[in-house]
This record gives C-alpha cells, sequence and structure tokens, in this order.
C-alpha cells in the first residue's frame, strides 16, 4: 500500500510539472508574440518618420537601434524593389530578402511566419508595410527568436527543485504515517497467510505485535484467548480424549467407506449447503476431481450446472424438506447419455439437512426399454402363427367338401406355422442357455462343401420369392472342419435371412467363402438398407432392434445377431460388420478351422 500511495504520488507530481512547463511555454509563446506586434507599430512609425525627415538615409542607424533595444535577432527594411536598404547585418544591404516557408499568421496588415533555421531554432519573422503620404516606400521586417519547449523547461528546472520539494517532503511524511497505520494490519496478514499454508495437522504458532494500535492490541488478545483455549483443552481427563480419538476415527472410517461407493452421495445442511460429497457424486456428474470440492455450494445449484434439463430438478427441490422424494435427470457427455436417479432422504425429519443419493440407471432403462421391445416382438411373433394354425385348423374342422390338395395346403401351412413357432422357441431357449452360461457346441466333423449347399437351399425361395440375386462364391474343394453344423448352419441362415429381408425386391445378396491358413472366412453382403454408423456397435445386443422405420416393418425379435454373435465366440472365432445407410451391409464371419479324423 505504501508503494501505491507513493507511486501514485510520484506519477501526479511528474504530471503537475509536466503541465507547468506546458503552460509556460504557451504564456511566453503569447507573450512574444504580442511584444512583436506593439513593436512593429513603434517601429514602423519611426522608419516612416526618418523617410520624412532625409529620405531614409539613417534608416541603418534605426533598424540597428531597434534590434538592440529590443534583443531582435535581426532588423531590417525592403525597398519597393524587393532588397534590402538597411539592416542590421550590413553584408545583406542590397541583397534580396528571402522568402520564408512555415506556419504563416497574419494581425491586420502585420503578416508573420514561423520557421525554423539552418541551425534547428525556431524563429518567428513580421513584415508591416510602409506607406508615406499613401506612397508605398517598403517593408520593416524584424526577427525574434520563438520561445522553444525544452528552453522552456531548462528555466523551469533551474527553479523547479524550491517548488517539487515541499510537495515531496509531504508525500515521505504522508507514506510514513500510512506505514505506520497499516504494519500491524500487514503483520497479522503475514501472520494469517503461513497459517493458512501449512498442513491441517500442525499446531497454529501465532506470535504476539507491539501494542501500537487497537488492532495489534485486539490480535494479541485473540492470541490469549487462543493459549487460553488449549490449555483448558490440555486439561481434559485421559478418557474424554480417547473416547474423542475413538468416535473421530470412527467417523473418518465411516467417511472413508462412503467416499468408496459406487453411488453418489451427498449431505446438505438446513439450507441446502453440501457440506459432505463422497468421488462417485463427482464422477457421475463428470467431474474429475474430489467431491470435497463441492463443499458449501448449494446443491441445487451444482445438480443444475451437470443435467441436461435443470427443469427436471424441480419436482425434487420443490418437494417437502419432511418427506422423501426422487425424480431423474439425463446427463449427456459428447454421444453418450445417462440417465441418473436422484432420491433425497430427509435426516431427523428435514430438521438437519438432508441425504441425497445419485444412481446410474442407464442399463437399467435400456434393459426396460429393449424388454418392452422383445414383448412387443414376441407378442407379434407367437400371435400371429397361432392365429394361422386355428384358422385352418377351424376350416378343417367345419368344411365337409374340402379336397386333398386343399387338406394338403391347409396340413403344410399349419406345419409351417408350427415349425415358426417352435424356431422362436428355440430361440427363447438359446438366450436363457446363453445368459446363464449353458450354451455349449457338439463339434463333429462336417463335410463343408455340404453344410453350404444345405445353407444355400434353405434362403434360396426367400430370394426368389422378392426376386433378388443371389450370387454364390464357393471353393471347388473345401474339406472337412470339425465344427456344430447345425449351429453354425443356423448362424449362416439367420445372417442370409436377415439380408433377404432387408434389402427390396430384385436386390442383390451374396455369399463368399474362403479357405486360407487354417482360417474359414464367410462374408455375407446386400444391397439393403443398411444399418446407422451410432446403431453399429449394439446390433450384436440382445433384443437390440434399429430405429429406422424399414427395419421395424419387419418382423423380429432382435435375438438373431446375438445368436450369431455367441455361436461364432463359441468356435473361437470373430463376426463382425461393416454398412453404409442405403448401400448394405457385409457380414464377415471368420472361425479358425480344427481338424479332427472320422471315428
Amino acid at each position: 500500500m505504501v508503494s501505491c500511495y507513493l507511486l501514485v504520488s510520484l506519477v501526479a507530481i511528474t504530471w503537475l510539472s509536466v503541465g507547468v512547463v506546458f503552460a509556460v511555454h504557451a504564456v511566453l509563446s503569447s507573450r512574444s508574440e504580442s511584444q512583436c506586434l506593439t513593436l512593429m507599430g513603434k517601429a514602423a512609425a519611426q522608419a516612416q518618420m526618418a523617410y520624412l525627415r532625409d529620405q531614409g538615409a539613417s534608416f541603418e542607424a534605426l533598424v540597428k537601434r531597434i534590434g538592440d533595444d529590443n534583443h531582435l535577432s535581426y532588423c531590417g527594411i525592403v525597398g519597393t524593389d524587393g532588397a534590402f536598404v538597411a539592416h542590421t547585418d550590413p553584408h545583406k544591404v542590397g541583397t534580396k530578402a528571402p522568402e520564408r516557408t512555415g506556419d504563416q499568421m497574419s494581425w491586420g496588415q502585420v503578416e508573420a511566419i514561423r520557421y525554423t533555421t539552418d541551425d534547428d531554432h525556431q524563429m518567428l519573422e513580421l513584415r508591416t508595410p510602409l506607406s508615406v503620404q499613401a506612397k508605398p516606400i517598403g517593408q520593416l521586417l524584424v526577427g525574434s527568436p520563438a520561445p522553444e519547449f525544452w528552453t522552456t523547461a531548462l528555466a523551469a528546472a533551474e527553479v523547479a527543485p524550491p517548488a517539487i520539494l515541499i510537495p515531496l517532503i509531504l508525500v515521505c511524511a504522508g507514506a510514513l504515517l500510512l506505514r505506520r497505520l497499516i504494519l500491524p494490519i500487514a503483520q497479522v496478514q503475514q501472520q494469517l497467510r503461513h497459517m493458512g499454508s501449512l498442513p491441517a495437522s500442525m499446531p497454529l504458532q501465532l506470535e504476539k505485535l507491539p501494542a501500537t494500535s487497537v488492532v495489534s492490541i485486539g490480535w494479541n488478545r485473540l492470541i490469549d484467548q487462543l493459549k487460553q483455549t488449549r490449555q483448558d483443552a490440555t486439561q481434559q481427563s485421559l478418557t474424554e480424549r480417547v473416547a474423542a480419538a475413538i468416535e473421530g476415527r470412527k467417523q473418518q472410517e465411516s467417511l472413508h467407506v462412503l467416499d468408496h461407493l459406487s453411488e453418489g452421495l451427498a449431505v446438505t445442511d438446513t439450507e441446502g449447503r453440501i457440506t459432505f460429497a463422497n468421488r462417485a457424486l463427482a464422477a457421475l456428474l463428470g467431474e474429475s476431481g474430489h467431491g470435497d470440492e463441492a463443499s458449501g455450494c448449494p446443491i441445487s445449484d451444482y445438480l443444475r450446472e451437470h443435467v441436461d434439463d435443470p427443469g427436471s430438478l424441480e419436482a425434487v427441490s420443490s418437494a417437502s424438506p419432511a418427506r422423501a422424494t426422487r425424480g431423474e435427470v439425463t446427463r449427456s457427455h459428447g454421444e453418450r447419455r445417462r440417465t441418473l436417479r436422484i432420491e433425497r432422504q430427509p435426516i431427523e425429519a428435514g430438521r438437519s439437512g438432508h441425504v441425497w443419493s445419485l444412481r446410474d440407471i442407464t442399463q437399467q432403462r435400456l434393459a426396460e426399454e429393449m424388454r418392452g421391445q422383445f414383448i412387443d416382438a414376441a407378442t407379434h411373433e407367437l400371435r400371429t402363427p397361432l392365429a394361422n394354425i386355428k384358422a385352418y385348423s377351424e376350416t378343417l374342422a367345419l368344411m365337409d367338401d374340402v379336397d386333398v390338395e386343399q387338406q394338403k395346403e391347409f396340413c403344410n401351412t399349419i406345419n409351417n406355422e408350427a415349425t415358426r413357432l417352435a424356431r422362436f422357441v428355440d430361440d427363447l431357449l438359446s438366450v436363457s442357455s446363453m445368459e446363464v452360461g449353458s450354451l455349449s457346441i457338439n463339434r463333429q466333423n462336417v463335410q463343408l462343401r455340404r453344410m453350404f449347399d444345405e445353407v444355400i437351399d434353405k434362403v434360396r425361395p426367400l430370394t426368389t420369392q422378392k426376386s433378388q440375386e443371389f450370387g454364390v462364391d464357393l471353393p471347388e474343394k473345401l474339406g472337412e472342419a470339425y465344427l456344430d453344423k447345425d449351429k453354425i448352419a443356423a448362424m449362416l441362415v439367420n445372417l442370409l435371412g436377415n439380408a433377404s429381408k432387408y434389402t427390396s425386391e430384385q436386390g442383390r445378396i451374396g455369399l463368399v467363402v474362403s479357405s486360407t491358413d487354417g482360417v474359414l472366412a464367410v462374408s455375407v453382403e446386400d444391397s439393403g438398407i443398411g444399418i446407422a454408423a451410432d446403431e453399429l456397435p449394439h446390433v450384436f445386443e440382445k433384443f437390440f432392434r434399429s430405429k429406422d422405420h424399414r427395419v421395424q416393418q419387419e418382423t423380429g425379435t432382435g435375438l438373431g445377431l446375438s445368436l450369431a454373435n455367441e455361436i461364432v465366440r463359441l468356435h473361437g472365432g470373430e463376426l463382425r460388420v461393416k454398412s453404409v445407410v442405403d448401400k448394405g451391409s457385409t457380414f464377415t464371419v471368420r472361425i479358425p478351422l480344427v481338424q479332427e479324423a472320422r471315428l
């Protein structure tokens, strides 16, 4: 503070000194011009009188006297022919008067010009016409040195020390007084700053100050009170101190346990300010630090900063403090969106604050959504074949004149619908086995060519019905492989069936098979509707179905690709997918071939 005070004072004094120099310079310039104008009037009258008296014979003496009396740089009289007839410098008599360039001014008949000489000095030259009895006889010309700024500054500097010394003395006296007033405050601040930098476990070491002000006296009384409090604390019984230590350790252990829970927890006081928050709360809200950083912040403001819709917190915040309440909010981080459940429980009927819990229920909501989609799909898958079976069965039972061919057609329809139901039940059983980890494979030696021919025969009617181009690329020699034929065939039929289902009529479907380096590679390509980039990571999840309306129009349970992926995994292989919307998809299966001789 003293340094700032001195700096501001010195700047003010410097500014005042510069302003005084500028003001003096302006006054001197104005005074010089006034003196020159007055001189021109008198000198012009004297020159006219000398002309009347002796026809200008005394001009030389006149200009010398005018120049000496008025301290002019030069003075001269120019004749009507433009040459000097008299000049303070005799060598210029008879020479032409020079034309000056510079700032021009005029006052009546007096013209003035301010110019710079060859030696960089400012000069003010004034000219006024001379006439006798209305007859021009020439011009009176005088040159006076113009006041320069640095000349004025140097002149002011000679008398400045006495003028500036007194303000400087007053400033220094004020600095000493200010230092004396703020020194106790600075000493207190220094001790507090040092105390704040120490760890919380270290004892406080405070020193008394000289009693020079009310601040130092109050600080000393505070230190005395602190010492007295410490003495009272040391006089407690050993039992009380042990009990306090045990209670404090229990509290620390409880806080440590709460800090490592996966569920976010926070405790607020009666005003809604956070007094404790664990790590999980900060992590669920996207904070990288510890939950203690939120201490003292209103929990409503803290939550609003980290949720997508602050209005969704109103139901929880506006509820009565005396009862428990809950709500759900969403929080987006990049492309991920989480659903969080917020619960608030009062402590002692809300008189001591509240306990807030925050839980991530994103997976639960996704599971509920997929379960709902599965139930809708399963209901449709069950209702449709059952309705057909019932309709055809009633027709066979009620009609008396049904011919044999029509009976066979009805029976085939009933058989197909029953097969469809059995396939759906098998999918459900496979999902159940997959969830409990009991889905297994039964490996055996399999003729690969024969297996692919059977798969093609099952899929070709689907492609023929939709007039689709079905291209097959099979090597001439595939040999044998040791794998589960039924499950691999079911997986391939599923992939090819999906390709046909989600490809429009007259589209293209391709099956490409190769066997190199002990790996069976199968690619199923189509020119169908494709899969969006944000949905590709989820296509192998159970019950997942694309949100594309073209996919929703087709029947399905969202289980086929999940089962196919599990079958490939059990064979030690991998199933990958590449897709572009409206251009098609490519599913690639790579399975290591395990050869084993036929028993």
